[in-house]
C-alpha cells in the first residue's frame, strides 16, 4: 500500500489549534506547540526521516514565514539528499550563505547623492 502524501490542506493548516505532531505524508509534520503564557499556538514545519539507522528530525521554519507548498517542495529536496545517502541537516549547515541585498549600503550611497547633488 502506498503512502499516503499531501494529506494536510491550507485550510486546515490554519485551522488547526490543539497542540500536537500533524502528518502531511512523506515525512513532513506540522507541529504545533503552545504559547508560553497564552493561550495561543505556535506552528512549525518539521522533516522527520531516518539517517545512518537513526532517527531525526530538521526544522524547516515557521508557518508565519514558510507556507505549506513551500514546505512540501523543502522536503522534497531533503528526501532527495537522503536517498543520494547526504545528511541535509549537515547539508544545509555546510551550504553557502544566500545572497542578501544591502539595503543600507544602497540606501547611504542614494543619500549622498542627493545631499551632495
Amino acid at each position: 500500500m502506498a503512502r499516503k502524501s499531501n494529506a494536510l490542506t491550507a485550510r486546515e493548516v490554519t485551522a488547526i489549534k490543539v497542540p500536537g505532531r500533524y502528518a502531511d505524508g512523506a515525512g513532513l509534520y506540522l507541529q504545533v506547540s503552545p504559547k508560553v503564557k497564552s493561550d495561543s499556538v505556535t506552528k512549525s514545519w518539521l522533516f522527520r526521516f531516518t539517517f545512518n539507522g537513526k532517527p531525526k528530525q530538521m526544522g524547516l521554519g515557521s508557518l508565519n514565514t514558510v507556507s505549506l507548498a513551500e514546505a512540501r517542495g523543502t522536503a522534497l529536496e531533503c528526501r532527495k539528499l537522503v536517498q543520494a545517502g547526504i545528511d541535509p541537516i549537515s547539508a544545509k549547515r555546510h551550504a553557502p550563505p544566500k545572497k542578501q541585498r544591502h539595503y543600507s549600503l544602497r540606501r547611504s550611497k542614494i543619500l549622498q547623492r542627493n545631499i551632495f547633488a
